[in-house]
């Protein structure tokens, strides 16, 4: 049986509410907090083993967080108006790229979850 993962593509300029930030998480907890610029102050570096990028932004009336792609950045050629072809920025990522992690900010009032 042949499954294909979904694949969102959509064109950067049409994301709203766009924001990319890191996380990190402790060594011992399954937590994931967002960096700041004190991330490798204190013990806390210490305990660090993972950091990610996360790409979050709303499109079309959905809220989206993805993991940071290199490649995730590509142009195809479209016409637009009067101008003829020209090159549009996109992003594309697969379904195993969203974000399900546990986050939480430094302040608790800026928690988010997934």
């Amino acid at each position: 049986m042949n499954t294909q993962e979904k694949i969102y593509e959509f064109r950067y300029s049409d994301l709203q509410n766009h924001k990319v930030y890191c996380v990190w998480k402790h060594a011992n907890e399954d937590v994931w907090e967002i960096c700041d610029d004190h991330l490798f102050n204190g013990s806390d570096a210490l305990k660090m083993v993972e950091t990610k990028i996360i790409r979050e932004f709303d499109y079309e009336g959905k809220h989206y967080k993805v993991f940071v792609n290199p490649n995730d950045r590509f142009v195809k050629k479209e016409k637009f108006k009067s101008m003829g072809l020209i090159n549009v920025v996109y992003i594309r990522f697969l379904e195993k790229d969203l974000v399900n992690l546990n986050i939480i900010a430094k302040k608790q009032e800026d928690t988010y979850e997934t």
